[in-house]
């Protein structure tokens, strides 16, 4: 029996040129019991004619796939009774945008993996672009505090960087930094000679690819307690601060007897919780926001307290890169995404409503929500090693078979949120999404 393996072409928008699964992989992986079949397109990062020459068969109908590979939301023309379908389906949060689509998946008794919840025994996500997402949300940041900056009528380095899709990798990206980060070692960062606090929310796979941007520069990291103490006027203006903030740092039990931080109470009840982390962003240069957030957590700003920190004459905060970007959530005045020729706008407090660009009372916000994309080679190269361990075990998949019967490996069965229509047990919590 042989396996039938489509990579779908992905169409969400211009900027989407990632693939699961890259030639190279396709190569390693195609035998007698697994072929690929990829459908043609004309910005994937990696062109159909590499696709060719590794083995796989180029042809537009995908529709008799066994499973069909994506990156993004698939349309729901695509989708086909009893199908199996592989992707970031972003719908274990109930998002609202997709609800649709998961009731279709449900009604065609279709299959549903998803890549988000490809875990190990601890958890921990294998399969992932958030480190890329950080790499490019930094690079991103650092162009927005440039253009910020130059708005504000200094002339600084960080002008000089430029949107992370405007490099042609991520080598090229790091090295022309790497320039800048020893021009700024050397005479600082120009007419802006205050001193640079870059504050990182949160401390996962997109923090640490955030923080692997910031590292090029100069700094020392000091703790969140220190940068209440600190005192900038002894702080080098060619150096950079760094402060990482975890959720002990962030939030507080609202029952003031509460003697401890504990972070799993804190993950099951966070409504049980308020932030305390207003007290630490008139410090700030830049937030470099990467936490996962979830509705009932407290946000790291509201709109009262970015008209009252705007209002403030101690306020240092020029820019905030919401990696992130959930809309109305950890960063309330994010909201709108945008992309990345446009990536920025203002919150400004006074009209109550986002200005694109640099310009206006309150903060620069970088909100691009598809980051990845900008590194669309260096991301997927990475995304398909980790993916490609687990695709060999696919020989024979079969999406008529009984889930009981289902040979995978163990953290991919347990990412199996739909089967033949049915929710897993993992994912039984999920049918009230769809009654609403």
């Amino acid at each position: 029996m042989t396996t039938t393996i489509a990579i779908r072409r992905e169409d969400k928008n211009i900027w989407e040129k990632r693939v699961a699964l890259t030639p190279k992989a396709i190569k390693e992986l195609g035998s007698e019991k697994i072929r690929f079949v990829v459908q043609p397109s004309d910005i994937r990062t990696y062109k159909d004619s590499d696709y060719e020459a590794a083995g796989a068969l180029i042809k537009e109908d995908v529709s008799d796939a066994d499973l069909l590979i994506g990156v993004k939301e698939m349309p729901m023309s695509i989708f086909k009774p009893g199908g199996a379908y592989m992707f970031f389906s972003h719908t274990i949060k109930a998002q609202e945008h997709n609800m649709d689509m998961l009731k279709k998946l449900v009604d065609l008794k279709a299959s549903l993996i998803d890549f988000e919840c490809i875990t190990d025994e601890n958890n921990k996500r294998l399969v992932f672009f958030g480190r890329y997402a950080g790499i490019a949300g930094m690079i991103d940041s650092f162009f927005t505090l440039g253009q910020r900056l130059l708005a504000e009528g200094y002339q600084t380095v960080f002008s000089r960087v430029k949107m992370s899709y405007q490099y042609p990798d991520l080598a090229t990206a790091k090295a022309a930094l790497k320039e800048i980060a020893d021009e700024f070692a050397e005479n600082g960062a120009g007419d802006f000679d205050h001193p640079m606090i870059f504050g990182f929310a949160g401390y996962g796979n997109v923090s640490e690819g955030a923080q692997e941007i910031f590292d090029i520069f100069p700094y020392h990291e000091i703790s969140p307690a220190e940068l209440l103490e600190i005192d900038k006027s002894k702080l080098a203006k060619n150096e950079m601060i760094k402060v990482v903030f975890r959720e002990e740092d962030t939030v507080e039990p609202k029952n003031q007897d509460a003697s401890s931080f504990e972070k799993q109470d804190y993950f099951d009840n966070p409504h049980l919780y308020r932030s305390k982390f207003y007290q630490y962003l008139p410090h700030l240069t830049c937030l470099i926001n990467c936490i996962f957030w979830a509705k009932d957590s407290p946000k790291l700003l509201t709109l009262e307290e970015c008209d009252k920190l705007f209002r403030s004459d101690n306020n240092r905060l020029k820019v905030i890169g919401d990696i992130t970007c959930d809309l109305h959530g950890s960063i309330e005045c994010t909201t709108l995404a945008t992309e990345p020729e446009d990536p920025s706008y203002v919150y400004d407090i006074d009209e109550k409503k986002i200005k694109m660009g640099f310009e206006g009372k309150g903060p620069a916000i970088m909100a691009v929500d598809n980051l990845p994309c900008e590194v669309a080679r260096d991301a997927s190269d990475a995304f398909s090693k980790a993916l490609s361990v687990f695709m060999s075990d696919f020989a024979g998949f079969d999406p008529e078979a009984d889930f009981e019967d289902l040979k995978l490996p163990e953290p991919v069965k347990k990412a199996v949120i739909l089967w033949k229509g049915q929710f897993t047990d993992n994912f039984s919590f999920m049918r009230e999404f769809i009654k609403k």
